[in-house]
């Protein structure tokens, strides 16, 4: 550690050691030290000093006050941006919610007009194909009656599957 000197001047009007200025650390690194009181300075200088400390400290602690404040009402209106953000936020989420559901409630709705509107005529199909009497007719005849019905039991297949 290299040690640097008070310059001779200075050393000759301070007591021994003092070229450590805080904590004994040179160059005044550290915690510092309470002065000491000057004895040649008045009382009435002394409490000039102590009146200017006093106002210095005064004056920083206001402003660390109006510092904190302004932190503090920064912080409250973002606060309640974001409480509005939100708010606005549910209220579109729930909109959209009553939509999904109100399409929801007429898919189904068209779902089951639609199926029955199909289902009935196709009930119809089944059943003249089972009527038709298969023995009467011709080969071409009866393998066209055959893929007809074998049609149209896929197609109701189909359709109940998806009701």
């Amino acid at each position: 550690m290299v040690r640097l000197r008070t310059p001779r001047r200075t050393r000759a009007l301070c007591p021994r050691g003092s070229d450590r200025l805080h904590d004994g650390h040179p160059g005044g690194r550290g915690r510092r030290r309470a002065r000491r009181p000057d004895p040649l300075m008045s009382d009435q200088e002394r409490i000039q000093r102590l009146e200017r400390r006093l106002e210095r400290e005064r004056r920083a602690r206001e402003e660390a006050e109006q510092i904190a404040e302004r932190g503090m009402r920064d912080l409250w209106l973002a606060n309640q941006e974001l409480e509005a953000r939100v708010a606005a936020r549910t209220v579109d989420l729930e909109r959209s919610l009553r939509a999904a559901h109100m399409a929801s409630e007429a898919k189904e709705t068209f779902l089951a007009e639609l199926g029955h509107e199909l289902a009935t005529p196709l009930h119809a199909v089944l059943g003249l194909l089972e009527l038709i009497d298969s023995d009467t007719l011709a080969g071409d005849d009866r393998a066209r009656l055959e893929q007809a019905a074998t049609n149209a039991r896929q197609l109701a297949d189909l359709l109940f599957g998806l009701i």
